[in-house]
C-alpha cells in the first residue's frame, strides 16, 4: 500500500496513530480495538499491509508477525457482557479510551505531535476528543498504513481468541464462524442455548444459558 495519507500528515505531526476494530457485530465473542503508532521512519520498507479482509488466515498470520517487528501496536478488548450492558457506542468509546491510555504510558503523545486516524464515519475518542486531532475515514484500512496494520492485528488476534473458545464450546462452530451469525450458529443456539461469551442482546433462539 502506498501511504499518501501519512506522508501528508507527517509534514505536521511526529506520530500517526491508526485505530481499527473487529468484532462489532458478531453474536458471540469480544470486540477488539487495535492501534498502530507510526513515525515517518515507518514509511521506509513497511510490510505490504492492506484491509485485513483482503488476506487469508495464513497471510494475516505472517503480516501480524511483520507488523510486531515493524512498529508498536496495542489492543484493547471489550467483552460481550460489557457490550450487552452498554451498547456499541459506549463500548467502542471505552475501547478507544483504553487503547490511547496504553500508548500514553509509553509515549509523550500530545495534540501538537500526534494525529489519530480512525476507520469508519464516527469518532470514538471519548475523553480524549479534546486531547488529539483526529481524522475519520471510510475504509481507512485501505488508505492508511497505520489503520491497515491495526485491522490485520485485530483480526488475527480475535480469530485466535474464537478458535480457543471453539475448544470450550465445540457445538457452535466458532473456529469457522468466529461468532458471527450463520445458519449453523443459529441452530446451535436454538439447541444448546447461549454460552457466557454470547451477546444475548444480539442473539436469537433459546434463552437458556450454558455453564
Amino acid at each position: 500500500m502506498n501511504s499518501p495519507l501519512e506522508e501528508e500528515l507527517f509534514k505536521k505531526y511526529t506520530y500517526v496513530l491508526g485505530i481499527d476494530e473487529v468484532g462489532r457485530g458478531p453474536w458471540a465473542g469480544p470486540m477488539l480495538i487495535a492501534g498502530t503508532l507510526i513515525t515517518v521512519d515507518s514509511l521506509t520498507n513497511p510490510p505490504l499491509v492492506d484491509d485485513s479482509k483482503k488476506f487469508n488466515e495464513r497471510q494475516r498470520y505472517e503480516l501480524a508477525k511483520e507488523i510486531s517487528i515493524w512498529v508498536k501496536t496495542e489492543i484493547s478488548s471489550i467483552d460481550s457482557n460489557y457490550i450487552d450492558r452498554n451498547g456499541l457506542t459506549k463500548s467502542l468509546t471505552t475501547g478507544c479510551e483504553r487503547l490511547i491510555s496504553k500508548f500514553r504510558k509509553n509515549y509523550e503523545l500530545s495534540r501538537e505531535n500526534t494525529i489519530i486516524i480512525q476507520d469508519g464515519k464516527i469518532s470514538y475518542l471519548g475523553k480524549y476528543s479534546d486531547s488529539f486531532n483526529t481524522e475519520v475515514h471510510v475504509k481507512a484500512d485501505s488508505k492508511s498504513l497505520a489503520v491497515a496494520a491495526s485491522s490485520i492485528v485485530a483480526k488475527h488476534k480475535r480469530d485466535n481468541i474464537m478458535k480457543n473458545y471453539s475448544l470450550i464450546y465445540p457445538e457452535y462452530g466458532f473456529e469457522s464462524n468466529m461468532g458471527y451469525g450463520t445458519t449453523s450458529h443459529k441452530l446451535a443456539i436454538e439447541k444448546h442455548g447461549f454460552t457466557p461469551i454470547h451477546r444475548t442482546s444480539w442473539s436469537i433462539g433459546s434463552k437458556k444459558s450454558v455453564p
